[in-house]
């Protein structure tokens, strides 16, 4: 009986993983920042998960990213993982899902304008 058990235990672990790895990976989107603007303006991605990277282009100090849902302030979930890029460096978000709408991405740091993201 205890085998029965690790054996179905064991199964069910297999088809998990198999599931987790069968999973799209994310797509990178980079985004380059130079003093006072973004190089890439208002992009538009399908529905789907996303790692940005972030370059800080000769801005002369730290940037940062913000991304968010029109209309609203709170950050998208990962999107703020990047923490502060230092001067000529790149940083990472963690995944982001973003689903169909509208968002906004700028910096604060090195104070940029909001550009538009449009995910269909």
């Amino acid at each position: 009986m205890k085998t029965k058990f690790n054996l179905v235990a064991l199964l069910f672990l297999a088809m998990t993983l198999q599931l987790a790895y069968a999973q799209e990976k994310p797509k990178l989107v980079t985004l380059s920042q130079t003093k006072g603007k973004f190089e890439q303006k208002d992009l538009k991605l399908a529905a789907g998960t996303y790692v940005f990277e972030i370059e800080n282009k000769n801005v002369g100090k730290d940037g940062g990213f913000y991304l968010h849902k029109k209309g609203e302030e709170a950050s998208v979930t990962g999107s703020d993982k990047a923490g502060l890029i230092p001067n000529n460096q790149k940083r990472k978000t963690e995944t982001v899902t973003l689903t169909k709408g509208e968002y906004v991405y700028s910096c604060p740091l090195n104070p940029t304008q909001d550009y538009t993201l449009i995910v269909e």
